[in-house]
């Protein structure tokens, strides 16, 4: 009510503040929570307090240029879109390195977690509390009607994989070099007949119209028989065992989650298909400590590395060291293990300009 009351009077730096009991009474609320209001916004500076003479209003130019301590929110879709979209592992692991790096350098970090579609009302309260901290990283863009409002009050704020470098600055992967390198390392492997399991959705950056372009590129027909929808974690077990029971099974498959894959590697051998010889699994995701056997062989997002990209991109944008209009853009890793037949030094992929991790179990 105070930074609203600010703004709306347009009060000019070096104004001196009523005193906590006077705008105690003026909004009807107690001195005591005036003066944490009051103190509250002196630490995000907002206000500057001169032993003895009084409270001011701080010049905002400099004070939120340079905080002495600077505080970051995280904004996260709700816990219920993040299962739905199978993207756990990968938005845990936006979480850690963005925690990671603000811990290396001192920044406090804060989670924030928005409703799925926020009202207009929604959407100003978001704003007004997300002022609090000195900038913010969403994750995605889903809140695009925040971001908007944001921009428009030209506050610091970084996105998480979002898709769209006009909403302001983004730290992202190169998907689709990501998925071509996953499907030309198959092919290295002597597979001509790669299926998909997955989200199948209509989008230029989904993962099967990457998938789609890769094989396209490389010369490789797409056969739709060998293609499974997966629209959520939740018909995971259902997707798997209808891709297996498929009477056009391919000779490899390309799955776009790292929990999907695991399924269908442990469903495999009730179908009596062995991994990798019957049926080679690439994995896309992050991966985690699953137990499945044969390891699986994955295309690793980047999430820890775009995790810490993004805090210090926002804590350069904060000090106001500049903005980035074009995206940051890391590459994902590819990570060899059995699932796709490797059962020593794979061949190279010297053509792919992914990193390659190599770990043989």
């Amino acid at each position: 009510m105070l930074r609203d009351y600010m703004t709306r009077a347009g009060l000019p730096a070096g104004t001196k503040m009523p005193t906590a009991h006077e705008l105690a009474g003026q909004f009807h609320v107690s001195y005591v929570t005036m003066h944490s209001a009051l103190a509250d916004l002196v630490r995000e500076g907002w206000l500057v307090r001169h032993q003895g003479k009084g409270t001011y209003v701080a010049d905002l130019a400099k004070s939120r240029a340079r905080p002495k301590t600077v505080r970051i929110a995280m904004v996260l879709p709700p816990q219920k879109d993040i299962r739905a979209s199978g993207n756990s592992e990968i938005v845990l692991s936006f979480v850690q390195g963005c925690t990671q790096e603000c811990g290396a350098q001192g920044l406090d970090l804060a989670m924030v977690s928005l409703p799925s579609q926020p009202s207009a009302r929604e959407i100003r309260a978001t704003c007004r509390a997300l002022e609090r901290h000195h900038g913010a990283v969403f994750v995605g863009t889903q809140f695009a009607p925040v971001m908007h409002e944001l921009k428009r009050r030209q506050y610091p704020y970084v996105i998480l994989a979002g898709g769209d470098p006009s909403l302001g600055c983004e730290v992202n992967y190169d998907r689709p070099a990501a998925v071509r390198g996953a499907v030309l390392h198959l092919i290295e492997h002597g597979y001509r007949k790669i299926g998909f399991l997955g989200r199948m959705d209509a989008s230029a950056t989904s993962k099967f119209d990457c998938f789609r372009a890769a094989l396209q590129e490389l010369g490789l027909p797409l056969d739709p028989a060998t293609c499974s929808p997966c629209a959520s974690l939740g018909e995971a077990q259902l997707a798997a065992r209808r891709f297996l029971e498929s009477p056009t099974t391919p000779e490899a498959v390309f799955v776009d989650n790292y929990d999907l894959a695991e399924i269908l590697v442990r469903l495999a051998g009730y179908h009596r298909l062995r991994v990798p010889d019957d049926l080679a699994v690439m994995a896309y995701g992050t991966a985690h400590r699953g137990g499945v056997q044969p390891p699986l062989s994955l295309m690793e997002v980047p999430g820890l590395e775009m995790g810490r990209e993004a805090a210090i991109l926002l804590n350069r944008l904060i000090h106001g060291r500049g903005a980035r209009s074009a995206p940051i853009l890391l590459q994902a890793h590819l990570t060899l293990r059995r699932s796709c037949g490797c059962s020593g030094k794979p061949s190279s992929t010297t053509s792919s300009p992914l990193s390659e991790k190599e770990v043989f179990v």
